[in-house]
């Protein structure tokens, strides 16, 4: 009986982990277009509502997107704190050009300019 038992609660285990698995996955149209696409806990990047990814951050060494600014022409956005000296993207809408990362000086420059 005692195995009956262990294998029940093995089986449930398991089967509770394939079903929580993406749970917390989403998508959050964010205009234009574009998304905020959430793939797992770690990767949060910003694409194309269809699915295409405009900025995969991991391909630049950073973290996921953490703050994001949406305006008529960019998308801006923040990575976390392991990124703390070149935390900053910037997305032009027209040509989806990718410029960063960048210092929080850099940032302020070109977004001056």
């Amino acid at each position: 009986m005692l195995n009956k038992t262990v294998s029940l609660i093995a089986a449930l285990t398991i089967s509770g982990s394939c079903v929580a698995t993406g749970g917390h996955d989403f998508a959050l149209d964010i205009g234009d277009g574009y998304a905020i696409h959430r793939n797992n806990s770690t990767e949060v990047v910003v694409g194309k509502r269809d699915g295409g990814i405009v900025l995969f951050p991991e391909d630049y060494g950073v973290s996921r997107v953490k703050e994001y600014i949406v305006t008529d022409e960019h998308i801006f956005t923040r990575h976390g704190r392991g990124d703390a000296e070149k935390p900053f993207f910037v997305i032009t809408k027209e040509n989806d050009e990718v410029a960063g990362p960048l210092s929080e000086h850099e940032f302020g420059k070109r977004s001056e300019g």
